[in-house]
């Protein structure tokens, strides 16, 4: 190997090995700029949705509610957001009913304060809630 092989060799060592505390804080900067470049950038994303079911007092929901879903459009800080505080579906159960079946539309949803995004989708968009008496409860107009 010859005197200008070496000096190349060692220079591309340096390169990687030297001034490393430089190299990992550009390496950190970059990281947070990305960070902040992909947090305002419009993004979709699922997010989870609770379904409110809202009963007469004699009646409560007889099996588990299925997991509700919105497809969400917004900036990635927007979305991050619903997760921490997830938007609500209310759905109103007609009083002295057994069943009722609830239509999820992308409209219902009832999202949190100061978060502005668009809900293309939801789903399921059919629920169906079946109710039993609560326990306890008087049925109305029965002293």
């Amino acid at each position: 190997m010859n005197a200008a092989q070496t000096r190349w060799r060692r220079r591309i060592v340096q390169a990687f090995t030297q001034r490393l505390g430089l190299k990992a804080a550009a390496l950190a900067f970059a990281l947070v700029l990305w960070f902040i470049a992909t947090s305002k950038e419009p993004t979709e994303e699922i997010v989870p949705v609770r379904l409110a079911v809202m009963t007469d007092s004699t009646r409560v929901v007889r099996d588990p509610l299925p997991d509700v879903r919105a497809l969400v459009a917004g900036e990635g800080k927007e979305i991050f957001a619903l997760f921490a505080s997830p938007p609500v579906i209310r759905g109103d159960v007609p009083a002295g009913a057994d069943s009722a079946t609830l239509v999820l539309e992308p409209e219902d949803v009832e999202l949190p304060p100061n978060v502005t995004v668009l809900v293309r989708d939801v789903q399921p968009r059919i629920v169906v809630v079946h109710l039993v008496p609560r326990a306890g409860a008087r049925p109305v107009g029965r002293p």
